[in-house]
């Protein structure tokens, strides 16, 4: 692992990182002085006879050499230049090669600080102070990605004590949960950045041989990562994106690299992904030499909070998703809430979602918590409470699970809106997001509710849960005839004896005052739902029905 020293100049970073890297046993490695040794010139030199845009060449080289001659084992301190962050691919090979630490310091320690050394450019201008706070009001958006940040105000070795206390609490669980299930004990653990998780897989698998399942988006993201993660001995596969790699093609090519690579029963799966690679991921684990290990590190938040917990695994047919499948839990579920910085806003909304499903279901703590995250979801930030949302959605998950862990009874609980979701994904493949699905077949659930009386709730509390899940779907989708939903409600894996079947509330929300599971409805009552729930959605972004 590296440990990034960043911010801006003066703020003591070549003069703290060799304290840090002596504590830590790391090799240090100051990226000015590496520049200047290279290069034979001072970086005062290099800005005057050859500019900041070459300076700024330079940095970026010296960052991809340090990083790709790094051993596999070598741990490093390195302390960047005040700039070097501005690049967003700098940044980039900072986030997926270590942990980031930001050097935060006032203008007027930084300019003493500075004073009492040479070389430096800043020192130059007719006024360093102005200038150093210009610099900084420039950077300060680029400087607020970071892991940890440290009052750099203090002494060296105070600064040191921070960086290293703040250090261990990234190396352990924010929480953590001992899951029995059925016999079987699954430990689902949170931490603060990748590299603490990376950390706590390797302690955990120790010499066994890991085979990484992930897609190319996430390859391309994190490579030192994944290499990481697979030691010298083990093997990435990267799959394409999306459902179609949830196949019986792609599941035969893993075995056989499998086989070919000499896995054995001590070997490990880990799923590195979203719900396709964690499903595909927990189901070759499962069929190859009947059952090896199998971690999980989910990195979609709809993993987090939902896929990746509660053991179910799967593979598409030529015609129906999830179709094949198995019961295979996780010895362990890493989760890291920063892999989130990565998601697509629409993917983090969709997954979101299934958080909003299961406060309603079972928690109004769990629901009060994403109603505030809402104004940061739809903005695309990551909102301060997703932890919290993260671990009381495993948590209520875990919950309904334990005594149900196969599927036939409370676990059914988990299908609501899911019934309308699953056909709405499949008469319009790859338009809506599963979350949008289920937030359309939620709502579209609450119509079916009222309309048959089979809930008491009074239309105006349909109309307040659906306007807190109308904002997570997408108005502009696709949108198949009712007639054409329930067709492929017929085809769903869920019916029984060809009939589709429905999870209703039976009382107020979120009190748990009953539930149905397995509700039969006619076709008119699944028509008008449907059509009601387009109709909501249409009334709350001010569109016009068609």
């Amino acid at each position: 692992m590296i440990l990034w020293l960043t911010g801006p100049s003066g703020g003591g970073k070549s003069t703290v990182g060799p304290l840090v890297a002596a504590q830590q046993k790391h090799r240090f490695v100051d990226l000015d002085a590496l520049i200047e040794r290279r290069t034979g010139l001072s970086i005062a030199e290099i800005f005057d006879r050859e500019g900041e845009s070459k300076f700024r060449e330079l940095e970026t080289e010296a960052i991809k050499q340090v990083i790709a001659k790094k051993e596999a084992k070598d741990d490093l301190v390195i302390a960047t230049g005040g700039g070097s962050v501005v690049n967003p691919y700098n940044r980039d090979l900072m986030r997926s090669s270590g942990l980031r630490v930001y050097f935060n310091v006032e203008a007027t320690t930084a300019i003493a600080r500075l004073s009492a050394t040479s070389g430096r450019p800043l020192l130059l201008e007719s006024n360093p102070e102005r200038a150093w706070k210009e610099l900084l009001e420039e950077r300060i958006t680029v400087y607020a990605d970071h892991d940890i940040m440290i009052d750099a105000g203090q002494s060296p070795a105070e600064v040191t004590d921070a960086i290293l206390a703040a250090h261990h609490r990234y190396n352990s669980p924010s929480w953590k949960i001992n899951a029995e299930l059925r016999g079987e004990t699954s430990r689902i653990c949170a931490y603060r950045s990748p590299w603490s998780t990376l950390r706590a897989y390797r302690g955990a698998t120790r010499m066994n041989r890991t085979c990484v399942i992930t897609d190319t988006n996430l390859a391309e993201h994190y490579p030192e990562f994944l290499k990481r993660l697979a030691g010298t001995q083990g093997l990435v596969c990267a799959l394409e994106p999306g459902e179609k790699s949830k196949s019986f093609a792609t599941v035969e090519k893993i075995v056989q690299q499998l086989s070919e690579g000499g896995f054995d029963r001590n070997s490990t799966i880990l799923g590195f992904g979203g719900g396709v690679i964690t499903d595909l991921a927990g189901f070759v684990a499962s069929i190859y030499m009947r059952g090896i290990h199998l971690f999980s590190m989910p990195t979609s938040l709809l993993a987090m909070v939902d896929a990746s917990v509660g053991g179910k695994t799967a593979i598409n047919s030529s015609t129906i998703r999830n179709l094949v499948g198995t019961f295979n839990h996780p010895e362990r579920v890493l989760i890291c809430p920063s892999f989130l910085r990565t998601l697509p806003d629409r993917e983090l909304r969709s997954g979101l979602v299934e958080s909003l499903k299961m406060g309603i279901i079972r928690s109004e703590v769990l629901q009060e918590l994403v109603d505030e995250s809402l104004p940061d979801i739809l903005n695309g930030r990551i909102p301060k409470v997703i932890d919290e949302i993260i671990r009381l959605s495993v948590v209520n998950k875990l919950d309904i699970i334990g005594n149900d862990v196969q599927d036939t009874g409370e676990r059914g609980l988990l299908n609501f809106g899911h019934t309308f979701a699953h056909a709405l994904e499949a008469a319009a493949p790859g338009v809506w997001t599963h979350g949008e699905a289920v937030a359309f077949g939620m709502i579209a659930a609450l119509e079916a509710a009222g309309r048959t009386r089979v809930s008491p709730l009074p239309t105006s509390e349909i109309h307040v849960k659906a306007s807190k899940i109308l904002p997570l779907t997408n108005p502009n989708g696709t949108r198949p005839s009712p007639e054409n939903i329930v067709e492929k409600m017929r085809r769903d894996k869920k019916q029984k004896i060809g009939i589709a079947h429905f999870v209703l509330p039976t009382g107020p929300l979120i009190k748990n005052t009953g539930w149905s599971i397995g509700i039969l409805l006619a076709q008119e009552i699944i028509a008008y739902s449907i059509e009601a729930a387009w109709r909501h959605i249409d009334d709350y972004h001010g569109m016009k029905s068609t």
